[in-house]
Formats: C-alpha cells, sequence, structure tokens
C-alpha cells in the first residue's frame, strides 16, 4: 500500500492484492469511526475498473481490504 499524507488527510495511491498492483484513480468518501480506543478511517477508492473498500486502523497502522467490486 502506498499512501500520500495531505495535511492531516490519508490518501490511497496504490493497492497491492493477489499479486497485482492497483494504481487507485479516485478516492470516492473517507469516512471514520472507533474500535474501542482505535480510529479507524474507511475509504472507497477505485481504478479505472475495480471497486475497492479499505480500512485503517491508527492504533496498529495496518489496512485492510474489506470489499472489491469488479465488473
Amino acid at each position: 500500500m502506498r499512501v500520500d499524507f495531505l495535511g492531516q488527510r490519508i490518501l490511497p495511491r496504490t493497492l497491492a492484492w493477489k499479486s497485482t498492483i492497483y494504481s487507485i484513480r479516485k478516492v470516492h468518501s473517507i469516512h471514520s469511526t472507533h474500535e474501542g480506543a482505535a480510529k479507524i478511517f474507511l475509504f472507497s477508492v477505485s481504478d479505472t475498473a475495480n471497486l475497492f473498500k479499505l480500512s485503517f486502523n491508527t492504533s496498529t497502522l495496518e489496512w485492510r481490504l474489506l470489499e472489491i467490486f469488479t465488473e
């Protein structure tokens, strides 16, 4: 995973999944929630053909691919 930090924003730029690297072209939405004391950011992003839902845990610094939608 490669991200850019713009001020206090985190923007995903590339995602590696199943030996493929996807270049993220658009960030559709960013939301935050909490799991206990951890703040979780939820992202909806896409490349040219796929939509991904990602999460980032600010306590563990762990990224997770939650869903993928393909054409």
